[in-house]
């Protein structure tokens, strides 16, 4: 079976609707950043798509630029979950008189 645009372009598009709808409907706010996440995947394979299949480089060069934004805003982030931070907490401990 030979690969084309339209089933790269369909893969992506169903990715997209997946994340989209995750975003509407869901409430916790750690699923509607994955569900974001799906979203700039489903960009990203689209892009790359169309970069590959007109032998062009401009959709090779914005999917460059999602990478490092999404790698950037991970590092970001990348702090609040060292371990190093959890040693900090202090037991939570209730006074009964």
């Amino acid at each position: 079976m030979i690969v084309d645009l339209p089933h790269y372009l369909l893969l992506s598009a169903v990715l997209f609707v997946l994340g989209f709808f995750g975003v509407l409907l869901r409430k916790n706010t750690l699923v509607i950043y994955m569900c974001l996440e799906l979203m700039l995947i489903a960009a990203t394979i689209a892009l790359a798509a169309f970069s590959h299949f007109n032998d062009t480089l401009d959709g090779n060069v914005f999917v460059f630029f999602i990478i490092s934004f999404k790698k950037t805003r991970w590092n970001n982030n990348r702090h609040r979950f060292a371990p190093e931070n959890f040693l900090k907490l202090r037991p939570f401990s209730l006074k009964v008189t």
